[in-house]
């Protein structure tokens, strides 16, 4: 009987050993369990900025033990989205045209622990190194502009036509989108009425409408996006977009096509033409180039001096007489003249001692002091007692352009302007029209390109090339 019993009290005995030790490992795998247990939190700490208008695709991990089983986030730029795979990545993606700025991201993510509501920051910017290093030509049209920016070039604003080559019809775009990408070898853009042409690689690409023969392309259609007008390597320097015709300096000589009622190609003749052709031979000494802004006409400047063509209105070309269908001389060469710009009524020059205008002066656009008059430049007959003087607080401007009845001169790194002012086309909080000019942007701002469109200016100024613009607004 002792001998049954103790068989069993040590059957009994080794079964609650094994017991106790199976309770203990689960006991230690519970105390595991609940010691390596987290509630969400995030592991990607920062995000890359969203660049306005490009494509942005960037993941994030919120970690957490076990993994989240949601997550979502709030405050994201519109256009933007979050998509989460289950296990902790997130994914944002989209392309916004939100204002710029930093946007709070709340994340919300839950696992078995609990939800934790965590934190970040996404900075939407203009640029992706903003700003840009490289805006080396900026250039305003009727309702848009363009910049030359690390060798491509961006557009905004529009209508029509696509005007900014964004290969869509009557569709503008209120920040800068890119129409040729960057490293592209572009030098320099030129925005029309409704259409602009780029110089690229040493050849000329133009888009938008068409339809007076204004892109070059020997058709009257539109064109939605950038098209290859003159062949590259084929000596292109630069080119202007008047309303409805072109002009081109191509190796030292200049070339103009489209819209020709009143010889503003300067081809001999008012009909017009749907491809390049020939306004000065190759290799004249031709420097820069101005097709009117709102106008008919067109100047050059050729040997230190100006060449003009095309409607006479108010004299314009700086001679008393009609349109002329060919080149005529307006100031003779070797006169040092660096710089050209024609408006809807109005030329000016750059000479070394400054800004001279000549043509309407009705809206004060020719910076003289007067709202009326003629005048002409410096050989041309005056039929009003108003001469050709040079623009005063205008020594040592270095670049000129014009609008429709307003001009802006670039003068010791800064910008003055003068003439009409409906929309703040002088960037000086007035509506005021001015007869001489008024400081725009401060002397030693670096200015280093300058723009007039129809009724706004644009320029780039400060060692990071920042594009600011002033004026009319209406498309952006």
């Amino acid at each position: 009987m002792d001998f049954y019993y103790k068989k069993i009290t040590q059957s009994i005995s080794q079964q609650y050993r094994w017991l106790c030790r199976l309770l203990l490992v689960l006991l230690a795998n519970i105390v595991v369990s609940f010691a390596s247990a987290q509630a969400p939190t995030l592991i990607t700490k920062a995000l890359s900025p969203v660049v306005q208008n490009v494509a942005y695709n960037q993941s994030f991990i919120v970690g957490g033990t076990p993994a989240p089983t949601a997550v979502s986030v709030a405050g994201l730029p519109a256009g933007l989205v979050a998509a989460h795979n289950g296990s902790g990545n997130v994914t944002i993606a989209g392309t916004s045209s939100a204002n710029l700025g930093n946007f709070a991201l709340t994340i919300t993510a839950t696992n078995n622990v609990g939800t934790s509501m965590l934190n970040m920051t996404l900075a939407l910017k203009r640029w992706a190194a903003a700003p840009p290093l490289g805006i080396v030509s900026i250039s305003g049209g009727y309702f848009h502009s363009c910049a030359v920016v690390d060798g491509g070039v961006q557009c905004w604003g529009g209508v029509n036509a696509t005007s900014i080559g964004n290969n869509t019809v009557n569709a503008g775009s209120l920040t800068p989108i890119s129409v040729i990408p960057a490293g592209s070898n572009a030098t320099m853009v030129s925005a029309g009425a409704q259409h602009t042409c780029a110089v690229v690689a040493g050849g000329l690409k133009c888009w938008g409408r068409g339809n007076s023969g204004e892109l070059g392309l020997n058709s009257v259609a539109d064109a939605l996006v950038p098209t290859d007008t003159i062949a590259a390597n084929s000596g292109v320097t630069a080119v202007s977009a008047g309303p409805y015709f072109t002009c081109a300096i191509v190796n030292a000589g200049v070339k103009c096509w489209g819209s020709n009622g009143s010889g503003q190609l300067g081809s001999g003749s008012t009909t017009n033409a749907l491809i390049p052709t020939e306004t000065i031979a190759a290799n004249s000494g031709v420097t820069a180039i101005s097709a009117a802004q709102g106008g008919s006409h067109a100047c050059a400047v050729v040997d230190g001096g100006v060449k003009c063509w095309g409607s006479n209105t108010s004299t314009v070309l700086g001679v008393n007489g009609p349109q002329s269908n060919v080149p005529i001389q307006t100031i003779p060469a070797m006169s040092g003249v660096t710089a050209i710009a024609a408006g809807a009524e109005h030329t000016c020059a750059v000479l070394a001692a400054g800004v001279k205008c000549w043509g309407s002066g009705t809206r004060g656009q020719l910076g003289n002091g007067f709202f009326n008059g003629v005048q002409f430049g410096n050989f041309g007959v005056p039929t009003t007692t108003v001469p050709a003087t040079f623009v005063a607080g205008t020594a040592g401007a270095t670049k000129i352009v014009a609008g429709f009845t307003f001009s802006c001169a670039e003068v010791a790194g800064g910008v003055k302007c003068w003439g009409t002012q409906e929309a703040g086309e002088h960037g000086n909080n007035s509506v005021i029209k001015n007869n001489l000019p008024v400081q725009t942007i401060l002397g030693g701002s670096n200015v280093t390109a300058l723009a007039a469109g129809g009724n706004h200016a644009c320029a780039v100024e400060g060692a990071n090339s920042a594009a600011k613009c002033w004026g009319a607004n209406h498309r952006g």
